[in-house]
């Protein structure tokens, strides 16, 4: 017959297990992974475009078709090579469901444009419209001084943090939401780089954080 005591032991050892192996995973979504990003540049801005349908795995898209609102937020930051302030900051945001009686996806995007919905017809598509940047102004080239940078990515699937979404927003619907360098100088600007560059705010159900190749402006 197993003692009360070996019994608390053998459940301490699972919860010890599963601890391990959720900050394991959360140490992982954090890293920083290299990602080959399209850039090009307009009259004004540096554009950018990368996938990452990689942030919905196989749970995520189970609980897309659940009926419920899924939520993408990604920040952008661009940042001399070596240098960990950035330059200048991005962000867009994007609700997801699929509509179950009527067999569709819903897609709202918010970002620098204002707000769009869309109808989508299959999971891929309206993965592909939350989970990609296309051609997206992530810098104005006034703020890309000489030298080397690099874009992040923080993309985040469900985050829970009621900061990072005020913030996010608040950017997002200010005059000049699309993005913003330092030397324009602005109190909000300076009171937001942290939620831009930090990737341990709080809890998400996934999250990726993308480097793209270093380039010269």
């Amino acid at each position: 017959m197993i003692s009360r005591a070996s019994r608390a032991l053998f459940v301490a050892s699972i919860l010890c297990v599963i601890l391990t192996s959720t900050a394991v995973a959360e140490q992982a979504q954090s890293a920083v992974q290299q990602r080959q990003f399209q850039l090009e540049r307009s009259p004004t801005a540096l554009l950018v475009s990368v996938s990452f349908n990689d942030l919905f795995d196989a749970r995520a898209r189970q609980k897309l078709d659940s009926g419920f609102w899924n939520r993408v937020v990604v920040r952008i930051n661009t940042r001399r090579v070596g240098q960990d302030r950035p330059v200048a900051l991005a962000a867009r945001t994007c609700r997801v469901r699929r509509e179950i009686w009527e067999e569709h996806y819903e897609v709202q995007v918010e970002d620098h444009t204002g707000r769009t919905s869309k109808r989508i017809g299959t999971a891929a598509e309206a993965i592909a419209q939350c989970a990609a940047l296309k051609r997206f102004p992530a810098a104005s080239l006034t703020a890309l001084q000489s030298g080397q940078h690099h874009v992040e990515v923080i993309a985040e699937l469900n985050p829970m943090s009621q900061e990072l979404l005020e913030k996010v927003r608040r950017w997002i619907r200010s005059p000049q939401g699309g993005h913003r360098h330092l030397g324009q100088g602005s109190n909000f600007f300076g009171s937001v780089v942290s939620i831009f560059v930090n990737t341990k705010i709080g809890r998400s159900d996934r999250m990726l954080h993308l480097r793209s190749q270093a380039f010269s402006p």
